[in-house]
């Protein structure tokens, strides 16, 4: 449901715009850079408390995350640097935006809630590098649910909904269980313990499938207790 209606016309409107800017000159580390930049600048918006202009402008600088990787493919520059690239780019990009946050409730005085977002930076760090050290390993590790753009999204829709106690919540909770099984997944490929997780094991982890109608009831849950709780106060 959600990639029919969501992120297939999503898909369309990237590749029509990739073509253009590829016909313009303008090469896909270029955009790499220009993105994090603007999360950059959306990372001090946070610290400032300005969530819904952040929420605004993470929306808009999420846009050269999808947009990099297909001007590289339709330009022919796709390249093992770029790939290389785009990945510590996102590296920035994550430790920029939680930097805000921790920064944001320390000076606010709610410690708590600054541990909270540091343990969301540590997670995002931990996603990425299980699966790049993993891959020294077995050939695959891209498993778990919450993948960069499940956060992206997340710490989008609890900025703009003015909620963002409760995405950081929930992105320790995702982050936590994608850690754990890229490790357990690892394991089990690295020592011949095939299958690695079967569904039952992969539905502990809450690891559906971005197109199944679990993760959509998933999705619909999550997002709609941050709407209630944004709209609540």
């Amino acid at each position: 449901m959600f990639d029919a209606l969501i992120a297939q016309p999503i898909a369309r409107a990237r590749d029509f715009l990739a073509r253009r800017l590829a016909a313009a000159g303008i090469g896909p580390n270029t955009l790499t850079l220009v993105g994090t930049l603007l999360q950059g600048l959306v990372g001090w918006l946070f610290y400032q408390g300005h969530w819904t202009v952040g929420g605004l402008l993470l929306l808009f600088a999420s846009s050269f995350d999808m947009l990099d990787g297909a001007v590289a493919k339709v330009s022919g520059q796709a390249s093992r640097f770029g790939a290389f690239f785009d990945s510590t780019m996102d590296r920035v990009s994550d430790i920029a935006l939680f930097a805000g946050l921790i920064a944001h409730y320390a000076y606010a005085g709610k410690p708590l809630l600054s541990m909270l977002a540091f343990y969301g930076m540590g997670n995002a760090i931990l996603i990425s590098y299980t699966k790049a050290r993993a891959e020294n390993l077995i050939s695959d590790c891209g498993v778990g649910l919450a993948q960069r753009p499940e956060r992206i999204t997340l710490l989008l829709a609890s900025s703009l909904f003015r909620s963002v106690p409760t995405g950081l919540g929930f992105i320790a909770l995702y982050g936590t269980l994608t850690t754990l099984q890229r490790m357990v997944h690892t394991y089990r490929v690295a020592e011949g313990r095939k299958p690695a997780l079967g569904p039952l094991g992969r539905a502990l982890f809450l690891d559906f499938g971005r197109r199944s109608i679990l993760y959509d009831i998933l999705a619909v849950l999550t997002f709609g207790t941050i709407i209630v709780k944004g709209l609540l106060g």
